[in-house]
């Protein structure tokens, strides 16, 4: 999901420096920001960023290094806090997706870099969406999509992926243009959402984690697709979150839910 664009930007430039790290160590960190174990809530930042800092006390690691496990830490983090309907997961999330722009620039990244800009924009309108953006400059609250708002996203992310899949396979080379657009987008659209606090955000997030682990598994990155693919459970938990939390505020409200 997973993907802080928040999973996404932290985790994908957490992707070169992979081969340093133990899996089993990663998957606890992700297991521990799921609640896969009884660990308590405000102990998981810690026990994650040891875990994954645990590994550089006998290992010379450049600044680049250092930038990739930070942004892996704040992405586990953030979509833990997300799911959770915390505030501090929106300016985590904006520290997280700035680290993430200057690993992707010297690495010559560009169309990542873009949606790294796209995204602290989404971050900086979500932090004030989630603190003022209900009733009466109230906290935002978790809310359904209208179908018409839902074929216009459908709309913007065909259009968004064939523009900038062209523009990859054209001038790039790119492997894999289209999916990797159709990723791109799926997450941006996502990430809109999700600042929104709309429950169906974390629907797309399970696709676009679930093809990004299809697409890594195909370019051989098998630890990293199953790290994805750990992401896609961890939306769906938020899915599950998520509802709970609509359904207990429209039963307070005193109006109906249609179940979904």
């Amino acid at each position: 999901m997973l993907t802080g664009c928040v999973g996404d930007c932290g985790l994908r430039f957490g992707a070169y420096a992979w081969g340093k790290f133990d899996i089993a160590e990663v998957v606890t960190s992700v297991a521990l920001a799921t609640h896969c174990v009884p660990i308590k809530a405000r102990y998981v930042p810690v026990i994650s960023a040891l875990i994954l800092f645990n590994k550089l006390k006998n290992m010379q690691c450049s600044f680049l290094a250092y930038q990739q496990i930070f942004g892996i830490t704040l992405a586990i983090i953030t979509i833990s806090l997300d799911t959770r309907e915390n505030i501090l997961a929106r300016p985590l999330s904006l520290v997280g997706t700035i680290v993430a722009f200057f690993v992707y620039y010297p690495a010559g990244l560009y169309a990542k870099c873009l949606q790294s800009v796209v995204t602290i924009c989404l971050n900086i309108y979500g932090w004030y969406q989630w603190s003022y953006g209900g009733k009466h400059k109230t906290p935002l609250r978790v809310s359904k999509t209208s179908p018409l708002t839902l074929l216009r996203l459908l709309l913007a992310g065909v259009l968004g992926t064939v523009a900038l899949g062209s523009l990859l396979y054209r001038y790039s080379q790119a492997d894999l243009p289209y999916w990797d657009s159709l990723h791109t987008v799926m997450c941006l659209i996502a990430q809109w959402m999700l600042v929104r606090k709309k429950l169906e955000s974390w629907f797309l997030w399970v696709l676009a984690d679930v093809l990004y682990t299809a697409v890594l598994y195909h370019k051989g990155l098998y630890l990293f697709s199953g790290l994805y693919l750990f992401f896609t459970f961890l939306a769906i938990n938020g899915y599950r979150t998520w509802r709970q939390s609509y359904l207990k505020q429209t039963a307070a409200a005193g109006t109906s839910e249609q179940d979904i």
